[in-house]
């Protein structure tokens, strides 16, 4: 790969969370996980019906903002342990469950 073919694919992964979803993690969003993900809002309210991957939508924003936002912190804020416990093993588990990434754990 030639370095302009290369620079070209890393500024897509960071300016299209969809893209770094689909190429980096394997997750292919529905639609509605693909406008939430391409938001730049600072607040969102996602206003879906039970298990429709609001959370699995946003551990993909979390771990695209954590790759492109180096030097960072990046919180997991919930009313109770149980919310975010459960964001915390998506993340989790998106990252092991890579091949690349899982030998760099």
């Amino acid at each position: 790969m030639d370095l302009k073919r290369f620079e070209g694919l890393r500024d897509k992964l960071r300016k299209d969370p969809v893209f770094f979803a689909e190429a980096v993690l394997g997750f292919h969003p529905f639609p509605y996980q693909a406008e939430l993900l391409r938001c730049n809002s600072k607040r969102v309210v996602a206003c879906w019906a039970r298990q429709t991957g609001k959370t699995t939508a946003i551990a993909v924003k979390v771990i695209h903002f954590a790759f492109t936002n180096a030097n960072k912190t990046t919180l997991i804020v919930s009313r109770g342990l149980r919310q975010s416990m459960i964001m915390f093993n998506i993340i989790e588990r998106f990252i092991l469950t890579h091949p690349f990434w899982r030998g760099l754990f």
